[in-house]
């Protein structure tokens, strides 16, 4: 890739994830439709060496990619991130691209070529991660297999699916689930017959509506920290909310760390943060063993400081996370939280 521009316009990207039979390619083509006006570029990816999904896609032909012969977000990851070098030099033909990824792939892993350098950030810009979730079968699957556990804990859109097969109720407790699972998330729903809510999930930006999908804490209060936690099958879900300001440069280090050596359990970590040196909100995310934050609005006059970071894995203990974390409290704050 040429040298970094500061005046550069990123290509707008949005991954589509969910498990096997969820109705990737039926919503698909229905953005495509949608959108028709748009020149979009679709990323398709499918284990076996013909892939019949990028046959079914309808878009114009030479604007399928197709990436076979295994999941792009582990043996293809290295030709996803040729493919992405390769299509900004014929950006100039496409406004925006999606990835559709195989039904066992990690969101995580595919966000990983977006992230592993400056030069990447620049030119490509995530708006979204869509998780399609088949309403009929999602509490079998979450029973069986931790993939799709890792696509719920891994996206910004949970769509739940096929919702013409269940009844109102269960949908509306199958929405209670996926937030309760993924609280950072959107749910949103639909079906092959009615449609999906194009219009709403494309106009939702996660980045700029974090701070919107985060529930009312109610359980747990210890001191200045207070812990929310839901446990579903073997996922865990923690939501620690700090109210001392923290030590951002403390806190890359540990959760680095932590990440690096202790994290095979750790499906997501997703935070605002109220830091001593920005009046900024700071968004904490993780992929994979990669920590990254963001500045985002300023806190209003009216606003209460605080930090809220939840994180999703494997049967996870809260004590050790309440340890790690509160050792990242401001200097300045720490006798007092003691």
């Amino acid at each position: 890739m040429e040298e970094i521009k500061t005046n550069i316009e990123p290509k707008h990207v949005t991954i589509l994830t969910g498990f096997l039979g969820a109705g990737k390619t039926t919503f698909l083509n229905e953005w495509l439709h949608h959108f028709h006006r748009k020149r979009i570029l679709v990323v398709e990816n499918e284990f076996g060496e013909v892939n019949v999904d990028s046959q079914l896609v309808q878009a114009v032909e030479d604007q399928v990619f197709p990436l076979t012969g295994g999941c792009i977000c582990c043996g293809l990851n290295e030709d996803f991130t040729d493919l992405l070098v390769d299509l900004w030099d014929k950006r100039e033909s496409f406004d925006e691209i999606i990835v559709e990824s195989t039904g066992v792939a990690d969101p995580l892993q595919l966000l990983r070529p977006f992230k592993y350098s400056k030069s990447m950030t620049n030119y490509y810009q995530v708006d979204r991660v869509i998780c399609l979730v088949d309403a009929a079968l999602i509490e079998v699957e979450l029973l069986t297999t931790y993939i799709a556990r890792k696509q719920i804990a891994g996206s910004d859109i949970l769509l739940l699916s096929k919702t013409d097969q269940i009844g109102t109720k269960k949908v509306e407790e199958l929405h209670r689930l996926l937030q309760d699972i993924n609280p950072f998330a959107v749910v949103f729903d639909g079906n092959k017959l009615d449609g999906f809510p194009i219009n709403d999930i494309a106009s939702f930006i996660p980045r700029n509506q974090i701070a919107n999908t985060l529930p009312e804490q109610s359980s747990d209060t210890k001191g200045k920290i207070r812990l929310y936690r839901k446990d579903h099958m073997s996922i865990s879900t923690l939501h620690f909310t700090f109210e001392e300001p923290f030590d951002l440069d403390e806190l890359k280090y540990r959760l680095l760390v932590f990440l690096n050596f202790q994290a095979t359990d750790i499906y997501r970590i997703k935070g605002i943060l109220y830091t001593q040196d920005s009046d900024k909100k700071i968004i904490l995310q993780t992929v994979s063993d990669i920590v990254t934050f963001e500045e985002n609005k300023e806190w209003q006059n009216d606003e209460t400081r605080k930090s809220d970071i939840v994180i999703i894995g494997n049967n996870l203990q809260s004590k050790g996370f309440e340890k790690m974390l509160s050792n990242c409290i401001h200097h300045s704050f720490k006798n007092q939280h003691s």
